[in-house]
């Protein structure tokens, strides 16, 4: 991978997150297309960010004036400092790297305080939550073992685990009818694997830490799962199933208890969230919206996540590389170049000329009529990795 795939990689990923943001902002998206295109939207930005790759075809894309002196100033101008030599480039590399791992020790410290805090709760399991349960897993035909605890520690049900699977529930009472609503909505999270999309996303974020579009995201797929969670729960509802089941909702929040609650850092599904009112304004409108949105046929979703991949390969067909003109001093004078002491260097995407005479680095060209001139001319082309062996004998 070169500084130009890098620099290509970030720039997707971010145009790639950005368009995810908005796409969960249309509410009618999720109605239309469900939640596969969500995953296959999610898929497309951790695939962008994890295969940097330089095809065979790849079309490279010029660009001069001051974004080629700015590139250079970035990721080719060497500073010395305490005898190391580096560029701004590889310093911000560096600080991402470094940035990434403190975020995600930072979250692994918060996800495991989380967990201890459940679990010394000491949560017990209560008998008619459990007949409960039973009715509520007839409702799907694929099965998933979760376990129902009462947990002190809690004023909000919510549902937790990736592997052992858990609901928990606080010890307020509830009616049979808010418990079954209650545990249907936690329940249809678990099926549609909600938390291992918060899991993944958060990885994202630990990753794209400096990137405000990320936490805009996260915030937004929050919203997003909560909304496909109640449209999939109340899609074979009445007007009155669904009143009753907002309701629940309306009864539950009457009871949380302010100041208790598992921080949100450990990847969760809960009814709603505690402080954000809006979001429970909108998932209601949501709800009872009477209009009727068509969700897209199988087939339908099949052309747009088609369309989604051409896109994601797309991106890797070309590639922005700049054009300026190597510093003077890098250029030995007077000295006539020959085929015999000046060869070029193939590093894939672009050339570099290097000669036996001078004592200077190699100098990048991307003048492909240069390249290709002296190509004809007989000028002897050796691969990237050649070269270091050679300089490495020397």
């Amino acid at each position: 991978m070169t500084e130009f795939s890098l620099f290509m990689t970030i720039v997707w990923t971010g145009l790639t997150i950005i368009f995810y943001y908005f796409v969960l902002r249309k509410r009618r998206f999720i109605r239309k297309f469900g939640g596969v295109c969500l995953l296959v939207l999610y898929l497309a930005c951790v695939l962008r960010l994890l295969v940097p790759l330089e095809l065979p075809f790849l079309r490279i894309v010029e660009f001069k004036g001051w974004m080629a002196e700015a590139y250079a100033v970035i990721f080719l101008d060497e500073r010395a400092f305490l005898g190391f030599t580096f560029t701004i480039a590889k310093n911000l590399i560096g600080i991402w790297v470094c940035g990434t791992g403190l975020s995600a020790a930072a979250w692994i410290f918060r996800y495991t305080r989380a967990l201890k805090k459940v679990n010394l709760s000491k949560g017990c399991e209560v008998v008619k939550d459990e007949a409960v349960m039973g009715k509520v897993r007839q409702a799907y035909k694929r099965k998933v073992k979760v376990k129902i605890l009462r947990c002190p520690a809690i004023s909000v049900p919510m549902g937790i685990g990736l592997v052992k699977k858990k609901i928990l529930l606080p010890m307020s009472r509830y009616g049979d009818k808010e418990s079954y609503y209650i545990l249907l909505h936690e329940y249809t999270h678990f099926i549609n694997r909600d938390i291992w999309i918060k899991m993944f996303l958060q990885i994202f974020c630990c990753i794209y830490w400096w990137n405000p579009c990320v936490y805009l995201l996260q915030k937004e797929m929050d919203q997003a799962l909560e909304i496909k969670c109640d449209l999939t729960v109340t899609k074979a509802m009445n007007k009155e199933g669904k009143i009753s089941y907002l309701n629940t909702i309306i009864s539950v929040l009457k009871k949380t208890t302010e100041g208790k609650g598992i921080s949100t850092d450990i990847p969760m599904t809960t009814l709603f969230e505690r402080d954000r009112e809006v979001p429970v304004k909108e998932r209601f409108e949501v709800v009872m919206d009477t209009c009727v949105y068509p969700k897209y046929s199988r087939g339908r979703q099949i052309v747009l996540t088609i369309c989604l991949c051409l896109g994601i390969f797309s991106s890797y067909t070309f590639q922005f590389q700049p054009v300026f003109q190597p510093p003077e001093k890098e250029l030995p004078k007077e000295m006539e170049m020959t085929g015999e002491n000046t060869y070029l260097i193939d590093c894939g995407t672009y050339f570099m000329i290097a000669d036996e005479i001078s004592k200077t680095e190699p100098t990048i060209v991307t003048e492909k009529w240069i390249v290709e001139d002296m190509i004809e001319q007989g000028f002897k082309v050796i691969k990237e990795g050649e070269y270091y062996d050679q300089k490495e004998e020397n």
